[in-house]
C-alpha cells in the first residue's frame, strides 16, 4: 500500500492551506525580526537579518554556502564601521556609486 502525506490525503486545498500558513508564519517572522533591528546594537542588526533570512537562502539557492559566506563577510566588513548609516555612506562600494552618479549627471 502507497503511503500519502497528509496533505494528499485531505486534498489539493489542504496544501494550499498548509502553503498560506507556512507563508503568514513567516511574515511575522520577518515583521518580528525587523522589528526588533532598532533594538540592537551595530553590527548585530546584520547577523540577526542574515539568521532570519537563513532558511530562504536555503530554500531559494543552489548555492547557498557561498552566499552565506558572502553575507558573514558583509557583517565582518560592517564590524568595522561605528553604525549603519556610516557603513552605508562612507564604504567604498558607496563612494563608488556617488563617484559614477556625478560622472553621469555631468553629461
Amino acid at each position: 500500500m502507497e503511503r500519502r502525506s497528509t496533505g494528499e490525503r485531505l486534498g489539493p486545498s489542504f496544501g494550499f492551506f498548509v502553503r498560506t500558513l507556512n507563508q503568514q508564519l513567516t511574515w511575522t517572522t520577518f515583521v518580528e525580526t525587523i522589528g526588533n533591528l532598532r533594538y540592537s546594537e551595530w553590527p548585530s542588526d546584520l547577523e540577526r537579518a542574515r539568521l532570519w533570512y537563513e532558511p530562504h537562502l536555503e530554500r531559494i539557492h543552489e548555492d547557498a554556502e557561498v552566499r552565506r559566506a558572502d553575507l558573514v563577510q558583509l557583517e565582518q566588513i560592517a564590524s568595522g564601521y561605528p553604525s549603519r548609516e556610516r557603513f552605508l555612506t562612507d564604504s567604498p562600494w558607496t563612494r563608488r556609486m556617488r563617484s559614477a552618479t556625478r560622472r553621469v549627471s555631468r553629461c
